[in-house]
């Protein structure tokens, strides 16, 4: 396309969205293009939060997306929440919208900007440094953090089912795992005995690399099921990080006894296996995974240690 096409395309879509404002009486609102450029993100994020029920906008009756002033403070904390490692809830943004309400009827003429942690409005036709710019919100991370905590700590009526769901949910979804966490524990304050809720909480913990943590709520899974082949196998995991080959050895042997059909199991015995220099039976074990699994992802690289270890040992 050249420059006069794009030019003109560039002219007819901004000259379109003004025309949809007006007709609609949108005139204070962003279109999904306006805010997505506002916030640095992409179009398709802004559809994400939308359907995590992080923001509302209004839709006219093309079918386009507007967003209030409100709308952008929630999604800039959104985003803020979200690089903290925190996943925000509708009902802790509610909580703040409720205090910014009035700010939507200061919109008329003004300009907006975001600045760091900042949301700055200027009037129109007139250049500020967004340093010296009129404030009107700041956005208060940790405020909005404490909130988080109040919120998920406190307990409603739900069932240990109900916040093991949750936490499930949680621990899915970008940035939930502090969320997931806490309704782990209250799993656990209902039903104390149950793995599951301490193979999870291991999960996070070894996720985010905190070992000690990771290795005890694995131990504490294993100690409510002796059974339990994937609190087996993930105690394996801690303790091969920790290079206690000889204990991961086990863990995963123990796991495999409760569930052969554990393919993970096969491939981390035999990587155990080849660190500890016991290279016969990491051979075992990787053959054996592929058996079970010869077309996954892992599969080329198998084979690839496989051949390399069969080499060595034929030198």
């Amino acid at each position: 396309m050249s420059d006069e096409l794009a030019r003109r395309a560039c002219y007819t879509s901004t000259q379109r969205l003004r025309n949809i404002k007006k007709k609609f009486h949108l005139s204070r609102y962003f279109s999904q293009q306006e805010v997505a450029d506002v916030l640095s993100v992409t179009e398709s994020q802004l559809l994400d939060w939308q359907a995590r029920r992080l923001v509302s906008p209004i839709i006219d009756e093309p079918g386009q997306f507007f967003y209030s002033f409100i709308d952008i403070v929630r999604l800039k904390t959104v985003e803020l929440m979200e690089n903290q490692g925190i996943a925000p809830v509708p009902e802790v943004l509610d909580l703040m919208e409720r205090r910014l309400l009035d700010l939507d009827d200061r919109m008329a003429h003004r300009v907006l900007t975001i600045f760091e942690d900042r949301i700055i409005l200027t009037q129109k036709n007139h250049f500020v440094d967004s340093r010296a710019g009129r404030v009107l919100v700041r956005l208060d991370l940790d405020e909005l953090i404490e909130k988080l905590n109040k919120v998920v700590s406190r307990p409603p009526n739900r069932t240990a089912d109900q916040w093991f769901e949750e936490g499930t949910r949680l621990l899915s979804a970008f940035g939930g795992s502090h969320q997931a966490l806490a309704a782990f524990e209250e799993v656990l304050k209902l039903e104390p005995a149950r793995a599951d809720a301490y193979l999870n909480i291991g999960k996070i913990h070894h996720r985010e690399h905190r070992l000690v943590d990771a290795e005890r709520s694995f131990r504490l899974a294993v100690l409510r099921d002796p059974h339990h082949a994937e609190a087996r196998y993930y105690l394996g995991r801690v303790m091969e990080d920790l290079n206690c080959l000889d204990e991961a050895i086990a863990c995963y042997e123990r796991a495999l006894e409760s569930d052969a059909d554990l393919k993970p199991a096969y491939y981390r015995l035999g990587k155990a296996c080849a660190k500890a220099q016991l290279w016969e039976r990491a051979l075992r074990h990787w053959n054996y995974y592929l058996l079970l699994d010869p077309d996954s992802a892992r599969s080329d690289s198998i084979r690839r240690q496989i051949r390399d270890l069969s080499l060595m040992l034929t030198e």
